[in-house]
């Protein structure tokens, strides 16, 4: 009893953040968390929190480790089809395609005498943030007297946002 005391009391001091729950998109980034991960997760629509039993509950609730009883191993791609097309003078159209890796992730039980210990590991791309702009052309025509006025512009921003995330859940008994 004492040891099971002395670890409630460890455990509910050591988390210094934790939240079951999807936070909302910084309005800076809206690109972010537009997948979820597993398809179960997502032909729920993402209200998985409560009735997560596999290893996509590393992304919806970490406690729902605790039910998986054997090897589990996710992985998923992820095919963005983006064009974006600026019409300024000329109009101008640059493909952003891609297909990469959207989440990879491990959950491994290991027997207990009561309940069992499972640990997960899991990378999720949260947001791939490519993104290319480019307009050029004459915003003044020639005259006599001048030259004109031409106008170049171009920037590319490349990028992902990762999160990786590891968790140990603990079924103490079946009746708990």
């Amino acid at each position: 009893m004492r040891l099971a005391v002395a670890m409630i009391a460890v455990l509910m001091v050591l988390p210094a953040g934790v939240s079951a729950q999807r936070s909302d998109t910084p309005v800076e980034l809206q690109e972010t968390d537009v997948f979820g991960m597993g398809a179960r997760a997502l032909g729920m629509g993402m209200a998985y929190t409560a009735v997560s039993e596999d290893v996509s509950a590393l992304m919806y609730n970490p406690a729902g480790l605790a039910q998986i009883r054997r090897v589990e191993l996710s992985g998923g791609m992820i095919n963005n089809d983006l064009e974006r097309e600026v019409a300024h003078i000329t109009t101008t159209t640059d493909d952003l395609s891609s297909t990469r890796l959207e989440h990879l992730a491990l959950a491994y039980p290991f027997p207990t005498y009561r309940g069992s210990l499972v640990m997960g590991i899991g990378f999720r791309r949260v947001a791939d943030l490519d993104m290319n702009y480019f307009k050029e052309g004459f915003l003044v025509d020639a005259t006599p007297t001048s030259s004109g006025l031409y106008e170049y512009e171009e920037f590319q921003r490349d990028g992902t946002i990762n999160a990786f995330t590891a968790a140990v859940a603990m079924d103490l008994s079946p009746h708990i």
